[in-house]
């Protein structure tokens, strides 16, 4: 999928003087990772809220994130919890 493309703070990214288009699959999961149900006006039950899952070790997080990427048309390959982090490999169908 082809979108704007955003910084890490999750601003437009106008570092070249101008709007970029990029692939951004993986911002539209960090979006979804970041967001808690309600913050997504048109959408309000969308959204993970991850910082509410951090000390989770239940898995439920895991569970929450795969549906919420599915439900935003996502094929979801694998979702892992490393000790480097979360990986997620998914793509839009």
């Amino acid at each position: 999928m082809i979108d704007y493309k955003y910084t890490d703070d999750m601003d437009l990214d106008l570092s070249s003087g101008d709007l970029q288009y990029v692939e951004s699959s993986q911002q539209h999961i960090n979006s979804l990772l970041l967001a808690n149900k309600g913050d997504i006006r048109h959408s309000p039950s969308t959204g993970v809220g991850i910082v509410n899952y951090i000390n989770d070790e239940s898995g439920e997080s895991l569970s929450e994130i795969r549906k919420e990427l599915i439900a935003d048309g996502m094929r979801v390959d694998s979702i892992q919890l490393t000790t480097k982090g979360l990986k997620i490999e998914a793509q839009y169908v």
